[in-house]
């Protein structure tokens, strides 16, 4: 008899659709029936899904993520937890499942106890408990009036009081379902599940005395399935390429702050929009398009110019890319800090970004060997992983032992 898995991805940025429909991929259809649940919003990006798929509708769009990662209030309210859990609970009775594997879906931490189902957490490795570097403070008008290290130590010493509010809700929900609190620490809370698995490369998060549960799946590479653009094989070849792509959560202005920058360089620039319609006045040496195939924009590249989130960097960093990160929250500048401490790339915060600033960052990039050669290791590394391999070994291993 086949094991049943339900996959539920809590689509508030593309990586967290992405994700759970690449590994729901990766699982012998022989052995496992399997079913994606999700908001439909990426669809026009993903291929036809071998498998069930159920829409769901996010009560969370990618502008509320931006806000709630920038400030005190969290990310899901408690009556949208309970909404979502009402709706778990729908999917869980449908399909019954051996295993539920959870992408950002917060509510699987109460609804997966009350159907008695063991639940996969995926979240990547800066929000894990067990992670030995601190999140540090993304743009805040803070630093303005005190300066960085004194906003920075701030930051330091006052987090636990803002996180604990991000936690709230959750906490509050569980009780109400008679199920212990979590605790106050956000990646505590974050990082719940019978087991949890990091889409990322050992080590450049740095962790230390993980649990068996606890597993390095490597990244989960994927790029959507869009034709490449007429003018990809007319690009010059006698200068370096920059792919620039910020991403579903990047802040749209600074793509075109980015070309400005990038504009009097002697490079061609290849620039995904994401969908966010026409760039009026795209430089000369600027190459557009709705959506770019990422790891062949990448493979192209000299340099990697994204928002720092896993997906994009992963990306880059498998095709030995140098990345410039321009970040604007917590989740990006941890991972893109991350790259910049291991040598294969920058972080600009959203505030510190000006075109002048950024192209000296950039020219200080493509003329420095030590960050390609950085990036290249790392790209030796990432060709040591499977995720979708190492995936399977953990289900398998759930599998046979309820």
């Amino acid at each position: 008899m086949k094991r049943r898995v339900l996959f539920i991805g809590e689509a508030i940025t593309l990586s967290h659709a992405v994700r759970p429909a690449v590994l729901a991929q990766a699982l012998d259809p022989e052995q496992y029936e399997v079913m994606l649940a999700c908001d439909p919003r990426y669809n026009a990006l993903l291929p036809e899904l071998p498998f069930p798929f159920i829409p769901l509708r996010s009560a969370i769009s990618s502008e509320r993520l931006l806000e709630a990662l920038a400030g005190p209030h969290p990310l899901f309210e408690a009556p949208t937890l309970e909404a979502y859990i009402e709706e778990d609970l729908r999917l869980l009775r449908e399909f019954s499942p051996d295993v539920v594997v959870g992408d950002m879906r917060q509510s699987l931490a109460v609804s997966s106890k009350l159907a008695g189902v063991p639940y996969v957490n995926m979240i990547n490795a800066q929000w894990s408990p067990y992670a030995t570097v601190e999140l540090e403070l993304p743009d805040n008008p803070m630093t303005n009036f005190v300066g960085e290290p004194l906003a920075q130590m701030f930051f330091k010493f006052t987090s636990p009081i803002g996180f604990t509010m991000h936690t709230l809700p959750l906490n509050l929900v569980r009780m109400k379902y008679g199920l212990p609190a979590l605790g106050w620490d956000l990646k505590q809370v974050y990082s719940h599940g019978d087991y949890v698995l990091y889409p990322d490369i050992p080590g450049l998060i740095p962790t230390s005395s993980l649990p068996p549960t606890h597993i390095f799946l490597g990244p989960i590479l994927w790029s959507p399935q869009v034709p490449l653009p007429e003018w990809w094989s007319r690009l010059p070849e006698d200068r370096p390429v920059v792919y620039v792509n910020l991403g579903s959560s990047g802040q749209p202005q600074l793509l075109e702050l980015a070309l400005e920058a990038l504009a009097p360089l002697p490079v061609s620039v290849i620039a995904a929009t994401a969908g966010r319609g026409r760039i009026e006045s795209a430089p000369a040496n600027a190459f557009l398009a709705d959506y770019l195939p990422g790891i062949e924009a990448a493979g192209r590249a000299r340099l990697v110019i994204c928002n720092g989130g896993s997906m994009a960097t992963q990306q880059a960093l498998a095709s030995g890319a140098p990345v410039l990160g321009l970040v604007s929250n917590l989740d990006q500048l941890a991972s893109a800090r991350a790259v910049s401490r291991a040598g294969a790339g920058e972080v600009l915060r959203e505030r510190e970004v000006s075109a002048g600033g950024l192209r000296r960052v950039v020219w200080r990039m493509l003329a420095r060997r030590s960050y390609r050669e950085a990036a290249g290791e790392i790209a030796e590394r990432c060709r040591q992983f499977d995720a979708q391999a190492k995936f399977r070994e953990v289900i398998d291993r759930i599998a046979a032992t309820n």
